[in-house]
């Protein structure tokens, strides 16, 4: 079943903005610095999501589930890995679509939406690696990159596991 990917307008930033207070819930299991820095109180305070939906080389997506939003995701032109075309910056599906495949469908998606060079990168400690492992492995047929490499978000510089196409 194809997950519907409806491309997000500005009108569409509330509703993203509210998911992105349990996707930052869930990242700060991982990452400390977004409980430390106030994140959590006022999600989005940096603007970083409300990027996507403004700044060329940005996008946004939301994730359907029937006539329910289910998640996001937003992808950009800015990679980690300097021959990818295209990286999906935050993919978040809310935990009662969880378990059904949106994800990564989703992710599948994106890639046949836009054909050409693909990366995502996870904090190691996250589970999030066994799925976007899986991710690239079914849809590459195995011809993927995992590498470690240090990825700088604002004034923080973390080691990531970046998955890449080959």
């Amino acid at each position: 079943m194809e997950v519907p990917l409806v491309k997000a307008v500005l009108s569409d930033y509330p509703l993203v903005r509210d998911m992105s207070q349990s996707y930052l819930e869930a990242l700060s299991l991982h990452l400390p610095w977004i409980a430390t820095g106030g994140l959590l109180e006022t999600p989005d305070k940096s603007g970083f999501f409300r990027s996507f939906f403004e700044d060329a080389g940005k996008q946004a997506f939301l994730i359907r589930h029937g006539a329910e939003t289910a998640g996001f995701a937003l992808i950009k032109k800015s990679c980690v890995m300097p021959d990818t075309d295209w990286s999906i910056s935050e993919l978040f599906v809310s935990p009662a679509f969880q378990k059904k495949s949106l994800g990564r469908d989703a992710a599948h998606a994106l890639f046949r939406m836009y054909p050409a060079r693909w990366e995502t990168d996870v904090v190691p400690a996250n589970p999030a690696v066994s799925f976007w492992r899986k991710v690239f492995a079914e849809y590459t047929q195995g011809r993927f990159r995992e590498d470690i490499r240090d990825v700088t978000v604002g004034s923080h510089k973390d080691p990531r596991v970046v998955f890449s196409f080959i």
